[in-house]
């Protein structure tokens, strides 16, 4: 088996939407319960300036459910990889700022069990996995278990 074919392989592009999209999901849920928090957390970053931090603390929580919910049914599929993409990318450049800053901090990404977890050099790697991720979504042809293929047999008939 050639690489494209791996890369292309519709199961693999629903692995991958099922495994991203649920990670979003679960990223986002604490969030919308709690955006004070998530809205400390992302000042702590001081990425950008102070009056925008209320507007990321609404938004991107949201963002994340809608997008991981499109990613799994496979609605828009390759329109929502590009945003998750887009959206991992703003992520790892948050995170490289800290880790040369050296900021001691919460990451924000997670919660496990109520802990919280630590900005670290695994926290960049673990975003880069992330996007590889979300890449066979991006590049399969066709869609298994999606909307997006449902919709495309609906335009040949």
């Amino acid at each position: 088996m050639k690489i494209t074919d791996l890369a292309t392989n519709r199961f693999l592009a629903l692995t991958c939407r099922i495994l991203i999209g649920t990670l979003f999901i679960y990223a986002s849920v604490d969030k919308i319960l709690h955006p004070v928090s998530f809205a400390h957390t992302f000042a702590n970053y001081a990425i950008m300036p102070d009056a925008f931090t209320p507007l990321v603390a609404i938004f991107v929580p949201w963002f994340e459910l809608i997008a991981g919910t499109m990613f799994i049914i496979g609605f828009r599929t390759r329109s929502t990889a590009i945003a998750l993409i887009l959206l991992l990318s703003a992520f790892l450049v948050g995170i490289t700022v800290n880790l040369v800053r050296g900021a001691d901090m919460d990451c924000g990404c997670f919660e496990f069990f109520g802990i919280p977890e630590r900005l670290s050099i695994s926290t960049f790697l673990r975003d880069v996995l992330f996007i590889a991720l979300t890449l066979p979504p991006f590049f399969a042809p066709r869609q298994a278990f999606a909307i997006d293929s449902r919709i495309e047999k609906g335009k040949q008939q």
